[in-house]
């Protein structure tokens, strides 16, 4: 393992490209996972899904009741793959991260670029050879496996903490999560531009696994990415997992102070926040194609990069200066009513012009 001087005079850029590629990854899977499973289960109702031009439905297809079962069908899939590739990382992110302790950090991000191929090809394989929409759920599966996002852009935080100190540390985590939300927010609206310019899904699902293979690469290739930790000589597996849970049950078990009391109740409301609102991001895909908004799939692409890049723009613009005027605690209260009210008001809007308002407002 080299310093932690070498590292971070050696390299400048280190995680913060595979944060984007992991994001840019899920943001186009995510929306053309949705567009195909509603496509196909169109064509297995031998459905017509007539192109939206022009921002205007065809009456005929807003009121017919079979277009209404796909939507609903649609959705369910999306919430079935949603759930096993959000659930499982509870357990595995937390066994991933924790282990990177003691092998490294560099094992953890190839293993998690890894599933991400993986799963960017069984999503190819799908659309290339018509598979059963069931094969999908071995996409999930794997993403589950491999941490989902959680592993990765933990291990890639713990990474920067390890190689930075100080103000450097602090820049360095602000680019990191701007690489996170850039590349979520790119990822959907590169995915629905494609799907609407090309109308080929094994062309638009060959490009995630192409920025897989990049990702992969850019981990794995020596001297690229410098490993920040010393492997442990003695690695026990299920003594990492024992461990991981004790620490969360002592975490659990202390004995509770007022502080500590309002730090859990933030945890459970943004818990319960998170559950509605990462759903959102499957479900805009076809809440946008269906009236009254009518949204073609880049559009569908463009609404869905405004929802992830405009709050960490409009953050990093006046953080600063409200602390100055608030606490930190006050800012996590204004950004739960904000993301809140966000949600609750956008699903009262009647038309885009009335969706884009109230989000610029919320924003």
């Amino acid at each position: 393992m080299d310093t932690v001087e070498e590292i971070s005079k050696a390299r400048y850029i280190a995680t913060e490209p595979i944060s984007f590629f992991i994001l840019t990854i899920q943001g186009m899977l995510i929306t053309l996972r949705t567009l195909y499973i509603r496509k196909t289960l169109a064509i297995d109702y031998e459905y017509n899904l007539l192109p939206q031009e022009d921002g205007n439905c065809s009456l005929l297809n807003v009121s017919n009741p079979l277009e209404v079962q796909i939507n609903s069908e649609t959705a369910l899939w999306v919430m079935w793959l949603a759930s096993i590739s959000t659930f499982l990382p509870i357990l595995t992110a937390s066994v991933l991260v924790a282990s990177s302790d003691f092998i490294g950090r560099k094992p953890i991000l190839i293993f998690s670029a890894t599933g991400h191929l993986i799963a960017s090809l069984i999503y190819l394989l799908v659309s290339v050879m018509r598979l059963p929409l069931a094969v999908t759920f071995l996409a999930a599966i794997t993403l589950g496996i491999c941490g989902d996002t959680s592993a990765a852009t933990t291990v890639c935080t713990a990474y920067i903490a390890d190689s930075t100190s100080g103000n450097t540390r602090t820049q360095r985590l602000v680019v990191q999560s701007l690489a996170v939300f850039v590349g979520w927010g790119c990822g959907q609206a590169v995915g629905g531009v494609l799907l609407q310019y090309l109308g080929n899904f094994p062309v638009c699902f060959a490009v995630p696994v192409a920025l897989s293979v990049i990702n992969l690469a850019y981990t794995v290739c020596p001297g690229v990415l410098l490993e920040t930790i010393s492997p442990r000589e003695h690695f026990n597996a299920k003594t990492v997992i024992s461990k991981s849970f004790k620490n969360l049950r002592g975490i659990f078990g202390r004995r509770m102070s007022e502080g500590r009391w309002r730090v859990w109740c933030l945890i459970a409301i943004v818990c319960l926040k998170e559950l509605v609102h990462e759903s959102l991001y499957d479900v805009i895909v076809i809440y946008g194609l269906g009236s009254p908004f009518c949204w073609t799939a880049d559009v569908v692409g463009y609404y869905s990069a405004a929802v992830a890049l405009f709050p960490a723009g409009v953050a990093a613009l006046i953080v600063r200066p409200l602390l100055r005027c608030f606490s930190e605690y006050w800012l996590i209260h204004f950004s739960l009513i904000s993301s809140i009210s966000q949600i609750v008001t956008s699903a009262l809007a009647q038309n885009t012009v009335q969706l884009a308002i109230i989000g610029s407002v919320n924003f």
